[in-house]
């Protein structure tokens, strides 16, 4: 019991450490949490010993995390291909950072991981210990994900937070779920491979493709998940027992439809296809489409697509998207021109919405489903 109180001791001092180097500080220092670490480490080897993972077919799982992680990183350069690239200020190769900060970040995920060998609970006679400790992992974690995070994003505005948390916060708390479980069962070589392949390729092209915040962060939050999935498929015996077998077909089925509904809404919301699905935050067209509610829309087509009078355009006015009703068809100096007015309004609106301001026709409504998206714009 001494030993596990003063290895909780250690963690908390650890994450106060980074916690300051991040949000007190806010300096983000490399170099104060490479040595946090490092002294951590000396201190908790001597309270933990290194103990070896449990029995995996190391080939087949190796295996697993390189295929997966390069059809990852692969999918996006694909699509990098349609998207188009941006120079990679993080390469290697370039004058953007200095040397000694990319090797420091190096270190930083090699001591990480060497950590998470030593600490990850193991001991079944602790177990009610256990959740504390895996909750303070988490949290060291994603603080170096934190630190080392290749981007600088600015929280007092909403749109960087949702980046922040999408690309950052919630792949990090993803991502060492799935090591802490593969270091207990398939030991440090593992993880290192699925940090260097996930994490720090960014380090290593001169270019990286432009990908949608949106998709970016769900890929990387489902990853791990998909990978741990394959491990356990690849090392599990088949089960003769035909019940489970049963069992497992309709899991497989329940699955198969949460992913499918899950993709559709991923592709809505990134707005990157033909459909797509935006938040409603204004009252302008109370009665047809509440503040709160989700319309669901056709992206315009000039050359296929016509306009007509009573339809819901969703178009960009300065840097605002705006859904309202064309009331008014006008052709001017040969162009046509649309006069558009809030079903809730009084007035017309008091300017012409263009073809090329035209994003889309709204097809359907979601009632309510973006309200926490809206409450939390108009707070920040």
């Amino acid at each position: 019991m001494l030993k596990l109180t003063i290895k909780i001791a250690l963690e908390l001092v650890l994450l106060c450490s980074l916690v300051f180097n991040v949000f007190v500080s806010g300096s983000n220092d490399t170099t104060l949490a490479l040595c946090a670490l490092a002294i951590f480490l000396v201190l908790i080897s001597l309270v933990e010993k290194a103990r070896a993972p449990k029995s995996r077919t190391a080939d087949d799982v190796m295996f697993t995390i390189i295929g997966i992680s390069l059809l990852v990183i692969g999918g996006f350069y694909l699509a990098g291909v349609k998207t188009g690239f941006q120079m990679n200020y993080n390469s290697i190769f370039r004058d953007y950072i200095e040397p000694m900060n990319w090797i420091k970040v190096f270190l930083i995920v090699l001591l990480t991981e060497v950590i998470r060998k030593r600490i990850v609970p193991r001991d079944e006679k602790t177990k009610k210990f256990n959740f504390l400790q895996y909750i303070l992992m988490i949290a060291i974690f994603l603080m170096v994900d934190i630190t080392i995070c290749t981007k600088v994003y600015n929280l007092a505005n909403f749109n960087q937070i949702y980046k922040f948390v999408a690309l950052v916060v919630v792949q990090s708390i993803s991502k060492n779920i799935f090591l802490n479980y593969l270091v207990k069962t398939n030991g440090l070589t593992t993880c290192l491979t699925y940090r260097f392949l996930m994490d720090l390729y960014v380090y290593l092209f001169p270019v990286v493709p432009k990908v949608n915040v949106f998709i970016e962060g769900v890929v990387l939050l489902v990853t791990p998940y998909i990978t741990y999935v394959a491990i356990e498929h690849s090392t599990k015996r088949k089960n003769p027992n035909e019940e489970r077998e049963l069992k497992k077909k309709e899991n497989k089925f329940v699955s198969a439809i949460f992913t499918i509904l899950f993709a559709v809404l991923v592709m809505l919301v990134s707005r990157e296809f033909k459909y797509a699905m935006i938040a409603v935050g204004s009252g302008s067209m109370t009665g047809t489409v509440n503040k709160g509610d989700a319309v669901i829309y056709k992206a315009y087509d000039k050359k296929n697509d016509e306009l007509r009078t009573g339809d819901i355009l969703v178009f960009k006015k300065d840097s605002t998207i705006i859904v309202h009703r064309i009331i008014k068809k006008y052709v001017v100096y040969g162009e046509e021109v649309y006069q558009t007015k809030g079903d809730a309004n009084t007035k017309a609106d008091n300017w012409i919405v263009k073809e090329e301001d035209v994003i889309g026709v709204v097809n359907a409504r979601i009632p309510l489903i973006a309200w926490p998206s809206v409450k939390l714009n108009e707070w920040f």
